[in-house]
């Protein structure tokens, strides 16, 4: 999905209930991840969008930086932090620029990857991604997976088999992957097969 059409979409969303992607709870894995590790720490929202995934965080008591390049996005992510009470830093930021900060205990991507169709914008991505992890850390992917060479749409998010993913972030660990069919709205619909993946920096 491009600049343009996120941007759309954010433009005539009057709340985040409007977008096609919204959701409230996160999903299992990533509350199984955020709560295997032995305390909460920093953690990182790559595409944060309205922040419901970074508000959840705040909650289990992580430190928790969400960063977007949508301006309308990080309004919605602020108005929901202030009305939860949660203290979170949003940014603007392109997550294909280079990103120097303190490294992550955990990174939570729902939606950012596989906004990026070129190889070169992944490549970009993965870099900064290795950058913010520290050793020892998690990664956690939610990803539109291909399930075929039909399964594709002119627009919304590009769709990878399960092997490109791993392949893409081949020198960390895959601890656990999971997929599900769902319904999703049209045009990306009707349906999409979700993947979940859960990557770890190998200490060292």
């Amino acid at each position: 999905m491009s600049q343009s059409q996120f941007r759309a979409l954010y433009g005539r969303a009057k709340t985040p209930s409007d977008l096609p992607w919204a959701s409230e709870e996160p999903r299992d894995l990533l509350v199984e991840i955020a709560r295997a590790r032995e305390r909460p720490g920093r953690a990182l929202d790559v595409g944060c969008g309205t922040g419901m995934y970074s508000v959840w965080l705040a909650r289990q008591g992580w430190q928790v930086t969400g960063i977007d390049f949508i301006d309308r996005a990080l309004e919605m992510a602020r108005a929901r932090s202030q009305a939860a009470g949660a203290e979170i830093q949003f940014e603007k930021r392109d997550a294909l620029a280079p990103q120097p900060s303190e490294p992550f205990d955990l990174v939570v991507d729902v939606g950012c990857l596989h906004s990026f169709g070129r190889a070169d914008e992944r490549a970009a991505y993965r870099a900064n991604l290795v950058s913010w992890l520290a050793p020892g850390s998690d990664y956690y992917l939610g990803h539109f997976e291909r399930r075929h060479v039909l399964d594709w749409r002119p627009i919304g998010p590009r769709r990878f088999p399960y092997a490109a993913i791993v392949e893409l972030f081949s020198s960390l660990e895959l601890r656990e992957h999971r997929s599900e069919i769902m319904k999703v709205p049209f045009p990306i619909g009707p349906t999409c097969q979700i993947g979940e993946y859960w990557f770890r920096r190998m200490s060292g």
